[in-house]
């Protein structure tokens, strides 16, 4: 190499060990700045909180990546059996290069611990990004489930002080049960769905600072969905004082889920009214206050609470009927002083809320339900809806015990002293061993086919609910249904309501039902049950359709179906007016096009027996009909009904848990808060919790409950064909919530 081949050689070293080190950087720094597409965050529920096998929202934080992106966004969560369920967004996203949205996708986990699996599905079907999230207390991971018999409330604006009263319901009645209240800080945050609501007992909206509701228009999503809720049997309590103007005002965000008009904001200078609503000893603000509260007009509902000479002067706390659930409004501001401060503030807003501080005994109430698995209604029911299957028999366990003791004598000491003391050939055992267990599996397997059959059958209740003012329609479907084969199902809902002509609002909400508890096969069991079908199943992106449902050959599920309709005409003509010594007077004409049986009309803390109303007839409610009391009425024996089967060690008759009367755990899911509640049925209500009417006696309606015995419920299809058999059970009811006209204070009756 020569001289100048040397330095040259040396000088473009040097550049290069100045301008790589330089140049280095900055290309790892822009290969960092290249955005990826990828799943960010899963947030599920209300702040994370949701109940285990019910609907609610997830919201999938996404991060765009270099190209736009379009597709889907699925997320699979386990069903109650521990099947891995898929859930699509009800449309397809868009996401731009580098932009972070919010998707939200309607979910139903099946176990309080597990996992969600997120996935961005492009439109060819690949999976462009994916993220596990586990459930965990730990920061990242998603908070486990509520139980079934959890009670959750959701509340949104300034915290109005629920959890001083969660915590004197803990002092005073512990239970396993728990309240959770979940705050909700962000508008965005709230369903655009009414059926997110579905695990929520009680919706909560808090005003005293506006600015959390100015993003929320009154034509909103959220707003829809939350009054859709309410019309569909939820409970909204709605507190707005010193803000209302702006809120429940013309044009206000809010004003729609006023009990009336507003008028104009007025003086509040009293306590007397909340202290006497609140059954409070101490005063509050030493009995003289200065507030600022709504004057409302053309009051629909019953005033609790007033100031003035008369309700109509300055209503305070309106509890009004909405469809087929209510709303409860105080004009008043409980996060504020003088409110804030008051002691009494505990027992205002328990009563306000409407939940009792009663002492339940709760070494008795585990007592009685020690070894069930189970402690809500509806896992009862589940069981008793299995063990009705007409032609499917379950193997006893002496038989089964006696067959598993045989064959270990025949493979172990028979076997043995056969091909030894016998044949005198220990070799033969190869030959013997295997023809012993293939002669048992297939006897056992002609004795399961002998036991199970080889048919479908069906088990079904059906609950159709109906609102006389609107003409609103809620249908509620629990389908236990036997297959014989494993086989995968496509399922979907065709609505239907005796002879009346629907008219469909939205798509069917079609689900699997849980079974709430810990025991075996139980949603808070742990991991879920060992399953065959590992590939799972997927909702339709309108949840209107089951894809591929898996079960197993002589197993079972259980589906539930919700539905909503309206009617061009209604189904039942009802006059109804209140009367000082017959309670309530009128006639009621069946116009469903069926015949109605068993029927029972609810008014308060009363009930009427009017037995049959064929199609076309007309009942008159008279002084010749002497009403007995709701809880009488609804826990007598019907036709067909099993008496109840055990006392308390005082006497009392209670609703027992191994019951597999259907008929008479329907009732008692019905009215569960009328007939006693947790006292009476030794269980919790709180699973399916939406069709407790209860509540509705005490407004100013009338509940008929009656059976339709010949209406058929194969509401059901399997890819168009209806999911029928031979020997099908089916229990359907109808309710009709009729307004009574110019209500007023009613003298109960003598008598029974």
């Amino acid at each position: 190499m020569t001289t100048t081949d040397s330095r040259t050689w040396r000088r473009w070293l040097g550049v290069l060990l100045i301008v790589v080190p330089s140049v280095l950087p900055l290309s790892v720094a822009s290969a960092q700045a290249t955005p990826k597409l990828s799943v960010a965050s899963l947030e599920v529920g209300f702040a994370g909180r949701y109940k285990v096998g019910c609907w609610t929202q997830a919201t999938v934080g996404l991060r765009g990546g270099q190209e736009p992106f379009a597709g889907w966004i699925r997320v699979v969560a386990s069903d109650s059996d521990g099947v891995p369920t898929t859930f699509t967004s009800s449309r397809p996203v868009q996401i731009g290069p580098a932009e972070t949205p919010a998707v939200r996708v309607n979910i139903r986990p099946g176990q309080t611990d597990g996992q969600f699996v997120v996935k961005l599905v492009a439109m060819d079907g690949e999976v462009a990004a994916q993220r596990t999230c586990y459930t965990g207390l730990e920061a990242g991971a998603v908070p486990p489930a509520l139980g079934a018999i959890d009670r959750l409330v959701a509340a949104y604006g300034p915290p109005v002080g629920l959890g001083e009263v969660v915590r004197a319901e803990l002092i005073n009645a512990p239970t396993a049960a728990s309240t959770v209240v979940a705050q909700v800080n962000n508008a965005a945050d709230l369903p655009r769905d009414w059926f997110g609501y579905e695990g929520v007992e009680t919706v909560i909206l808090s005003t005293s600072d506006p600015t959390a509701y100015r993003s929320l228009p009154a034509d909103s999503a959220a707003i829809a969905a939350l009054e859709r809720w309410v019309e569909l049997g939820g409970h909204l309590v709605l507190f707005s004082g010193k803000e209302s103007a702006e809120l429940i005002g013309p044009g206000g965000p809010l004003e729609r889920l006023a009990p009336g008009k507003f008028r104009e904001m007025a003086p509040l200078r009293t306590a007397s009214p909340l202290e006497t609503f609140a059954g409070a000893e101490e005063r509050l603000g030493g009995g003289r206050i200065d507030f600022r509260v709504p004057r409302l007009e053309e009051v629909v509902g019953e005033v609790l609470s007033y100031a003035g000479r008369s309700p109509e002067d300055l209503p305070l706390i309106v509890r009004t009927r909405r469809g087929l659930g209510q709303i409860t409004f105080a004009g008043i501001d409980p996060p504020l002083a003088p409110l804030s401060e008051w002691t009494g503030r505990i027992s205002l807003l328990r009563n306000v809320l409407g939940w009792s501080l009663g002492v339940i005994e709760e070494q008795e109430q585990a007592q009685a339900w020690t070894g069930q698995g189970f402690d809500d209604l509806a896992g009862q029911l589940r069981t008793a809806l299995d063990v009705q299957f007409v032609g499917v028999r379950t193997a006893p366990f002496a038989l089964v015990a006696a067959l598993i003791v045989g064959y270990i004598l025949l493979i172990g000491p028979g076997d043995y002293m056969f091909v030894t003391r016998v044949r005198k050939r220990p070799e033969l055992t190869w030959v013997t061993f295997p023809t012993i267990v293939a002669a048992v599996s297939i006897g056992a397997y002609y004795l399961a086919y002998e036991l199970k059959g080889d048919q479908m059958r069906v088990n079904q209740v059906e609950l159709v609910d109906v609102a006389l003012e609107s003409n609103t329609i809620r249908g509620t479907v629990w389908t236990h249904y036997f297959s014989p084969r494993a086989e995968r199902y496509d399922l979907s809902l065709k609505p239907r309501f005796a002879d009346v002509q629907l008219s469909s609002e939205e798509a069917p909400l079609v689900a699997w039902l849980g079974m709430p508890g810990a025991g075996l096969g139980g949603m808070q069991g742990g991991a879920g049950q060992p399953t065959l079908f590992d590939r799972g199943y997927a909702f339709s992106p309108e949840l209107d359709r089951l894809e591929r449902l898996p079960v197993q050959e002589w197993s079972t599920k259980t589906l539930a179906g919700r539905w909503t309709a309206a009617t061009a005409a209604p189904p039942l003509r009802a006059t109804l007016r209140p009367d000082a010594e017959e309670l309530v007077a009128g006639e009621l004409t069946n116009h469903t096009g069926v015949d109605l049986d068993e029927c029972l009309l609810l008014v308060g803390r009363w009930a009427y027996s009017l037995g049959r109303l064929d199609e076309g007839a007309t009942i008159t409610i008279d002084a010749s009909r002497q009403p007995r009391s709701v809880k009488t009425q609804l826990t007598g024996a019907s036709v067909g009904d099993q008496l109840p089967a055990r006392r308390t060690e005082g006497g009392a008759a209670v609703f027992d848990p191994t019951s597999a009367d259907v008929a008479r755990l329907v009732k008692l899911m019905l009215f569960y808060e009328a007939v006693g509640g947790r006292s009476y049925a030794s269980a919790w209500n709180r699973y399916q919790h939406f069709v407790d009417m209860s509540s509705l006696l005490q407004t100013d309606a009338a509940i008929l409950l009656a059976r339709a015995p010949g209406a058929s419920g194969r509401q059901w299809l399997d890819e168009q064909r209806p999911l029928v058999s031979d020997h099908d059970q089916t229990w359907t009811y109808y309710r009709f919530v009729i307004p009574i006209k110019q209500p007023r204070e009613i003298t109960v009756p003598a008598g029974p």
